[in-house]
């Protein structure tokens, strides 16, 4: 058989009269064997035929390519050979000329999904008749991406009660909607299930782990283009762990005060045999806490130990202000006070702003009820300092402060 399918024989030895002639092909790995009908030699009329349709498979995937060949015999001859089209029930699926060899090939990869039922139907010319194939079971099933599923947990290991998430990357990243889930299972026992996103990752978290090994797996359901696949077994190793709990009822505790606070440190999932060490934070400020013991063994019954926090000591104050480094200076020897409440000043006026008692020229702290002395000296308006050479006059012993007004230079 050459490569258009066809396959013939020279004899000189047929015998004398009406010979009932057959062909029958032996098929191959892709092509199963078939009969021809029947052939008159003699006294066949010139334009009778038969048309045979095949494919090299019983079954396709949607999206491959299918061949279908319509073999019509005897090969017809003329200017015009004919058509034959090829339908899936009454749905043609396309029309091909047929060879000198009488053959008829059409290939597709737009077969619909299931089993079709496919005919050739020669067209026949002026020498042959028409014709029609039997009918030819075709099964297309969808077509499946073989994919992989691999399993990461975070972390591992992990304490008992602990959050750990498990997540399986699925490859190549399935398309389609939907892209399918994966079922994270310990052993056996189904743990949960998570959807795949755009990049084929599902995730999942537990804090249900059983203190020891687990034997985590994952497993991608599949869908419409792509095959099911599960991950190899994970390892994740549970240990046991602790908590710490102390009474929920507040205690009050007056500033400078102090209050103890009995705390349990039991232990989670077995017993939990390392050393915890103690600690305390969200403290207000100038707090202090401390423990007795300051570190305990959980061990499988449980640790206590007592907190003690020490508040701090409120103490009264007044924020000093800086003194600024243009400020204009005093003369030697004199010292700044405040004429209205006649206490001296420990800091310069930053801002230009009234002290306590509504003077202009000094912050006045109050911390020294220092009466000025009889010859202290008042200062002018600093604003006028900054642009005069001050000038004072004598303050009479205990009285207010009387001001002249500075010259100009």
């Amino acid at each position: 058989m050459n490569s258009s399918g066809v396959a013939t024989l020279a004899t000189t030895n047929l015998p004398v009269g009406a010979d009932s002639l057959t062909a029958v092909y032996s098929g191959n790995a892709d092509f199963g064997t078939s009969t021809s009908n029947v052939f008159g030699r003699n006294g066949q009329p010139p334009d009778q035929h038969h048309d045979n349709a095949s494919r090299r498979s019983e079954s396709g995937c949607n999206g491959a390519d299918v061949m279908l060949t319509a073999t019509v015999s005897p090969a017809p001859t003329g200017s015009t050979l004919g058509t034959v089209s090829f339908y899936n029930g009454a749905t043609l699926l396309g029309a091909i000329t047929v060879n000198s060899s009488g053959l008829a090939v059409f290939t597709s990869s737009s077969l619909p999904v299931g089993a079709l039922s496919i005919t050739a139907v020669y067209s026949g010319n002026a020498g042959f008749s028409g014709s029609t194939s039997s009918a030819l079971t075709e099964t297309v099933v969808a077509a499946t991406v073989t994919t992989s599923t691999t399993l990461t947990a975070s972390p591992n290991p992990a304490f008992d009660g602990q959050p750990a998430t498990l997540t399986a990357t699925v490859s190549p990243a399935p398309t389609g909607s939907p892209a399918g889930t994966v079922s994270f299972y310990s052993g056996t026992t189904l743990l949960g299930a998570g959807t795949l996103n755009a990049s084929g990752v599902a995730t999942f978290t537990t804090s249900s782990l059983v203190v020891g090994a687990d034997s985590l797996t994952a497993v991608y359901a599949g869908n419409a283009g792509f095959a099911a696949s599960g991950s190899s077994a994970l390892s994740l190793t549970v240990n046991t762990s602790f908590t710490v709990t102390a009474p929920t009822t507040a205690v009050p505790v007056a500033p400078g005060g102090a209050a103890t606070v009995d705390i349990t440190v039991p232990p989670l999932g077995g017993a939990f045999n390392g050393v915890v060490t103690l600690s305390a934070s969200g403290l207000p400020a100038g707090a202090t806490a401390a423990f007795n013991p300051a570190t305990v063994t959980p061990g499988s019954a449980g640790a206590p130990t007592v907190m003690t926090i020490q508040l701090a000591t409120l103490a009264a104050g007044i924020r000093a202000r800086n003194l600024p480094a243009n400020h204009p200076r005093l003369p030697a020897g004199h010292s700044p006070w405040c004429s209205v409440c006649s206490a001296v000043c420990l800091a310069w006026c930053a801002d230009e702003n009234t002290c306590q008692d509504g003077s202009r020229w000094f912050s006045c702290s109050r911390v020294s009820e220092l009466q000025p002395p009889s010859s202290r000296v008042a200062v002018a308006d600093s604003r006028i300092l900054r642009r005069h050479r001050p000038e004072t006059t004598r303050l009479r012993s205990r009285g207010p402060a009387d001001r002249s007004r500075p010259r100009p230079r």
